[in-house]
């Protein structure tokens, strides 16, 4: 378990996930649990390259609280996004015949965002065990389509309190061509 920091309303921690990878794994579907979902903002699910463990897990040790601090991302830039969960958030399930496919060596970092803020001034933080649960493809079933997750993010939105309608547009630049199959905003 893990307690957020009190003295900070918003707490990012980045925790490392089981052990580098011995193979290629082909994930097909995911869940995040929140553990306390009355502290836990969102959770994003990284693969960190090969090339990139070592410096995870320095950060790890480096920290004498239980992962390691983090804001934006795992703290490499090097890194696959898995997965992301909010309030609301269903399990991700990739179509038939598709995967998200982690490199042999990768190590997964698990990013959980903690947000204190609806704590009244004396209550104790309760620690927290979030969890994440992956599906892989079986081992004979056919492999059609690899599935890239890809993070944009808008943060120049400026929104008028109050305002009845508000268009907002942002384009994008995707660096390769295929298909879209979801957005989550």
């Amino acid at each position: 378990p893990y307690t957020a920091n009190p003295e900070a309303p918003d707490d990012y921690r980045c925790f490392l996930v089981g052990e580098p990878l011995d193979e290629d794994l082909y994930i097909t579907g995911v869940t995040i649990d929140p553990g306390e979902s009355a502290i836990v903002h969102h959770v994003l699910l990284y693969a960190i390259v090969p090339e990139a463990v070592e410096q995870v897990q320095a950060m790890d040790n480096e920290d004498d609280v239980l992962g390691y601090t983090c804001f934006g991302g795992p703290g490499v830039s090097s890194s696959q996004t898995l997965a992301a969960w909010a309030p609301g958030g269903t399990p991700f399930v990739t179509p038939e015949g598709s995967a998200i496919r982690v490199e042999a060596g990768s190590r997964m970092v698990m990013q959980v965002h903690y947000n204190l803020a609806y704590l009244t001034p004396d209550a104790e933080v309760p620690p927290d065990m979030s969890e994440t649960l992956l599906w892989t493809l079986e081992e004979d079933a056919p492999l059609n389509k690899l599935i890239r997750i890809l993070p944009f993010a808008d943060l120049d939105i400026a929104l008028e309190a109050g305002a009845p309608e508000v268009i907002e547009g942002k384009d994008f630049d995707i660096p390769f061509s295929g298909t879209i199959i979801g957005a989550i905003p």
